[in-house]
């Protein structure tokens, strides 16, 4: 069984090969005789075929996306644990995805709409000036929040472990946020009386 396993790995590969998907980087495995995607990094656009096989819909997982306008339809079957999308400039929105962890959209135009809803536990929003609330994650440990138009509000009720809020100026008090224990607040309006009861652990500011 493992031969044809692993035969059925090399022919894949071979056809990856020809026809030049080496920015695919995949997770193979084996289900009901099937072999199905569990991970795709696709970072170019002829690569955005792949979306719309339903053979591994039901099974893929992650998916990273970067320089590329993927459309709502590739995504509406999906329910994935992570995703990355880096410069993808399509709007988007993310609700149907229920099992959705983690979320890196920098650069690209996932705005306020596009979340709510979704219960992550890692979130990286970057320079987004869309994103203002996200007080509805009650499972949100790690926070990138820098360069962004989140307000105080925005963070109300969070349990975070990390928090990374650099050049944020609509938040000066954090102290709500018992749980934390890793804090940037490079070039922030947050001054020390806004985390002086904080139990931290790590904090970096220059």
């Amino acid at each position: 069984m493992m031969s044809l396993y692993l035969l059925l790995l090399n022919t894949l590969q071979k056809y990856l090969n020809q026809y030049d998907f080496l920015s695919l980087m995949l997770t193979c495995k084996k289900h009901y005789n099937k072999l199905y995607l569990k991970k795709i990094k696709i970072e170019k656009t002829k690569d955005l075929f792949f979306l719309n096989y339903n053979y591994h819909k039901n099974k893929l997982e992650k998916l990273f996306c970067v320089n590329v306008n993927i459309t709502q339809n590739m995504i509406l079957n999906l329910n994935l644990k992570s995703l990355v999308l880096l410069n993808c400039k399509n709007y988007i929105t993310l609700n149907h995805m229920p099992a959705l962890q983690k979320l890196n959209c920098y650069g690209s135009n996932i705005n306020q709409n596009s979340i709510n809803g979704v219960n992550l536990t890692e979130l990286y929003i970057e320079n987004n000036e869309y994103i203002t609330d996200l007080s509805f994650m009650s499972n949100l440990k790690v926070l990138n929040c820098s360069g962004t138009n989140l307000s105080q509000k925005g963070l109300k009720n969070l349990k975070l472990y990390k928090l990374y809020m650099r050049n944020c100026k609509n938040i000066t008090n954090i102290n709500s946020i018992k749980s934390l224990k890793v804090l940037d607040f490079t070039n922030s309006s947050l001054k020390k009386k806004g985390f002086i009861n904080l139990n931290l652990e790590r904090i970096y500011y220059l």
